[in-house]
């Protein structure tokens, strides 16, 4: 990066402009657009973007409007799958009041937290019972990680992330969908799959079996997010995210409360309308 660009990105956005050099957004910016400052550039907006729009998403799911029960002036953040940091660097400024941590598979991420970032970073495993974050979570966010991940490891992975979060919590993340470059390009619903992977992605130093590139059809989602008895989902969008190319959802925590009502609803209306139609 250049004296004159490392300038302008600090006046422009009041964060750290160290950028790694493994970082494999930077690298994956610099192969499409082949122009190193383009690419920073383009880093740091799409990080900033990224951040605003995690703002809009924990503002507009707050009651009266939504469920979700947090203090937006006073809560804890967990971006787990932070990579070096592109999108949480931006916190600081878009949502000052977030108490932020992040998370992350790469020791050499973890240590640039530490050092350029100023964000305590715990190490993630291929293993989501393995996660071992002792600690939970108003909001968890989990951008292009469902992106990447088998079916048979999203449940898992669900349930792992879902209890980090404190009641009425948020959990926000992204996978790629219908309207994708890849849905487009692998003509997955024309070939009628509701989920389609592949074991190759921008990180070639993951077990790629594990962690390749996936597509998800929101039936697929919806019906793995079903399985969540915990879980409410609060917001669906197709398409939003990384320039149209991924689709974003938000699930609340239900209270204790909420969590021992419904069954004993479901029961009550189950029974009347037996009864009504006796």
């Amino acid at each position: 990066m250049s004296q004159s660009l490392h300038d302008k990105i600090v006046e422009t956005f009041h964060v750290s402009p160290f950028v790694h050099e493994e970082d494999f957004l930077l690298k994956f910016l610099q192969q499409c657009l082949l122009d190193d400052e383009k690419a920073f550039q383009h880093y740091f907006d799409n990080g900033r973007q990224s951040a605003s729009r995690i703002k809009e998403i924990i503002l507009r799911n707050q009651q009266p409007q939504g469920i979700s029960t947090i203090d937006v002036e006073n809560f804890s953040i967990l971006d787990f799958a932070s990579g070096f940091g592109m999108v949480n660097r931006h916190f600081s400024q878009v949502i000052p009041q977030a108490h932020v941590e992040a998370c992350d598979i790469h020791p050499k991420a973890i240590d640039f937290h530490s050092q350029y970032l100023q964000l305590k970073c715990h190490a993630s495993s291929y293993d989501p019972k393995k996660l071992a974050i002792n600690k939970t979570f108003d909001v968890v966010v989990a951008l292009s990680f469902f992106s990447h991940i088998p079916s048979q490891s999203w449940l898992f992975w669900l349930q792992s992330l879902c209890n980090l979060l404190n009641e009425g919590g948020l959990l926000i993340f992204t996978t790629h969908g219908p309207s994708s470059r890849v849905a487009v390009s692998e003509k997955f619903i024309d070939k009628g799959l509701r989920f389609y992977f592949y074991p190759e992605s921008e990180q070639d130093d993951l077990e790629k079996k594990e962690y390749g590139t996936a597509c998800a059809h929101p039936s697929f989602s919806m019906k793995i997010i079903s399985q969540l008895p915990g879980m409410h989902l609060s917001e669906y969008k197709q398409g939003i995210w990384w320039g149209g190319n991924q689709d974003v959802y938000v699930l609340v925590k239900k209270s204790v409360r909420e969590q021992g009502l419904l069954p004993a609803f479901k029961k009550f209306m189950r029974r009347n309308l037996s009864a009504m139609t006796d």
